[in-house]
């Protein structure tokens, strides 16, 4: 029996950004597992709200860097759009500058502004054509069990994602929680984490989806 897929932010995100010339395998295996669809694909409420930040972050970082690239005296992260990045996010987006730096500016504002498309086409295309079901509205996420997961899991997001996925699995037959995050859903992590919510909470009786890591 084919299991249907719950879907992490990552993998919708990889999805996004496939092109013809894309040559990263993660991307490669995101996008043929969506586009060679099997059951049903599910998605939270939440996760659609994260696409969308990420979405506008990215588009910020990619105006920090033009903004250095026409005044190299402007420091990356000083502008009043930037205060939404994290301090990760504005080393990665130094990181790009520095790779990027030399590229002529016109060719890389078409660059940037060609992958913005991409990105939120493929995405729409996903929204629209491939998810069968969106399920666990914001307000309706448990917080206590978010914060159980916190726990272990540092993301607070992923805890997010995660407990929408333990919420609508409750009452189903166990689908797939499709991931490329070997981070904080990597097969180990997940294991234990499993072990440890029967431990920790056996009158709850918390049901895992099946993690199923397209990233190997």
């Amino acid at each position: 029996m084919t299991q249907n897929s719950f879907f992490d932010t990552n993998v919708i995100l990889n999805y996004g950004k496939f092109t013809k010339n894309t040559k990263s395998e993660i991307i490669k295996k995101c996008y043929e597992y969506i586009r060679d669809k099997k059951g049903k694909f599910i998605i939270c409420y939440f996760l659609e709200q994260e696409i969308k930040k990420v979405i506008n972050k990215n588009k910020i970082m990619h105006k920090e860097i033009i903004e250095k690239i026409k005044n190299e005296s402007y420091e990356i992260g000083s502008s009043i759009e930037s205060g939404i990045l994290k301090s990760k996010d504005i080393a990665n987006t130094r990181r790009l500058y520095e790779l990027k730096k030399n590229i002529s500016l016109n060719i890389l504002s078409n660059a940037f502004l060609e992958d913005e498309i991409y990105l939120e086409m493929n995405i729409e295309h996903f929204l629209k054509a491939k998810v069968d079901e969106k399920v666990i509205p914001i307000d309706q996420i448990d917080i206590n069990l978010v914060k159980k997961l916190n726990d272990y899991i540092d993301n607070y997001a992923d805890c997010n994602m995660l407990a929408s996925a333990l919420q609508f699995q409750k009452y189903k037959e166990i689908f797939l929680f499709v991931s490329v995050d070997n981070k904080d859903f990597g097969s180990n992590g997940y294991d234990f984490l499993k072990e440890q919510f029967q431990i920790d909470y056996p009158k709850e009786d918390y049901k895992f989806p099946e993690l199923l890591m397209l990233s190997g």
